[in-house]
C-alpha cells in the first residue's frame, strides 16, 4: 500500500482552471503536461494498492527527500546516471537549492510506502514567481566538479533556448506551477506512482 502526502499549505494551492505547468527542470527534458483522470486509471491506482490523502498532510522532511534523490533519482535519470558524478557534496548543494524552493509549495508531494513509511516517489514543484531567482543561481554555481558542469550548463543551455515568461503570458496562464522533478523508485515505477501525483493537483 502506498499514501499520498502533499507538501505546503492547503491555501497556498491554485485551482485547476486557472493553473498552468511548465515543462521539468531536471535534466531529462520529460514531459510535465498533466494527464487527464479518467476512472480507468483511479481503478488502475487502487488494484496496485495506491490510495491518496483527501487533504494536502504535513510537508515531507528535507532531509528524508534528499536522499531519496541522493539514491534514486542520481542513479535513475538518464541524463545524471550517465555523468557518473563524483562529488556527492556538490551535487547535495544543488538538489537541496531545488527542494527549498519547492517544499513550500502546496503542488509537491511525496508517496509512502504504509507499512515502512519509506519514499517511493517524489513530485517537486514550485511557483514561477522564484523562476528569476532560480535563474540567477544557476548561473552563479562554481562547482568543480566537471561532470556536474555539464549538467549545470545542460539546463542553462535549454532555459535559454525555451522563454517559458514568453509562453505564460502567451497563453494567459494566471498561476502557473513549474515542475522541478518528478521521481519514482526503479522498483514501483510503472504502477501509475507519478501520475497519482500529478493528479493530485
Amino acid at each position: 500500500m502506498a499514501t499520498l502526502v502533499s507538501g505546503g499549505s492547503g491555501g497556498e494551492q491554485a485551482s485547476s482552471s486557472s493553473q498552468s505547468k511548465t515543462p521539468p527542470a531536471n535534466v531529462s527534458g520529460s514531459s510535465s503536461a498533466r494527464p487527464s483522470t479518467s476512472h480507468h486509471s483511479l481503478k488502475r491506482l487502487q488494484s496496485n494498492g495506491m490510495s491518496t490523502a483527501g487533504e494536502p498532510q504535513k510537508p515531507p522532511d528535507a532531509k528524508q527527500v534528499l536522499e531519496f534523490l541522493r539514491d534514486h533519482f542520481v542513479h535513475d535519470e538518464p541524463i545524471l546516471s550517465s555523468l557518473n558524478i563524483e562529488n556527492i557534496s556538490e551535487l547535495d548543494t544543488l538538489l537541496t537549492d531545488i527542494i527549498k524552493d519547492c517544499l513550500s509549495c502546496a503542488c509537491s508531494n511525496v508517496v509512502k510506502d504504509q507499512e515502512t513509511e519509506e519514499l517511493i516517489g517524489v513530485c517537486l514543484a514550485s511557483r514561477t514567481t522564484i523562476f528569476d531567482e532560480q535563474m540567477d543561481r544557476l548561473c552563479k554555481y562554481t562547482f568543480n566538479d566537471k561532470q556536474l558542469q555539464i549538467a549545470v550548463e545542460f539546463l542553462k543551455y535549454v532555459f535559454n533556448r525555451v522563454d517559458i515568461a514568453y509562453h505564460i503570458d502567451q497563453h494567459g496562464v494566471g498561476k502557473p506551477i513549474f515542475i522541478a522533478l518528478i521521481a519514482v523508485r526503479k522498483d514501483r515505477q510503472k504502477q501509475g506512482i507519478a501520475t497519482s501525483m500529478l493528479q493530485k493537483w
